[in-house]
């Protein structure tokens, strides 16, 4: 959920707001991952990364939401089982994750 340790966390009843930034225009969630995508045009990303699925290029856990690489044209987000995509200004879709089924 982007709140932090899971040590520190447990069951989070009511809407909780994540973190201090207030311009994300749309977000989106994976298999225990979120994905955010913010007005500057970066994604972020936090939760499990068993498979790269938080596009950091290692497989690492972020338990609070981490910017994706430093593109800043990004125009969509969306989270999969155990991948993400990302749509680019250009019209280009990336991927990042889980490749076992194609």
């Amino acid at each position: 959920m982007g709140l932090g340790d899971l040590n520190d966390v447990s069951w989070v009843l009511v809407p909780t707001q994540v973190g201090n930034a207030t311009d994300w225009v749309s977000v989106s969630a994976g298999y225990y991952h979120s994905l955010g995508l913010r007005s500057d045009g970066n994604i972020w990303a936090c939760g499990w990364n068993d498979y790269g699925q938080l596009g950091q290029g290692d497989h690492t856990e972020r338990w609070v939401p981490t910017q994706v690489g430093s593109a800043t044209d990004w125009t969509a987000v969306a989270g999969g089982a155990y991948h993400s995509l990302g749509l680019r200004s250009d019209g280009a879709l990336w991927t990042w994750g889980e490749n076992d089924v194609g």
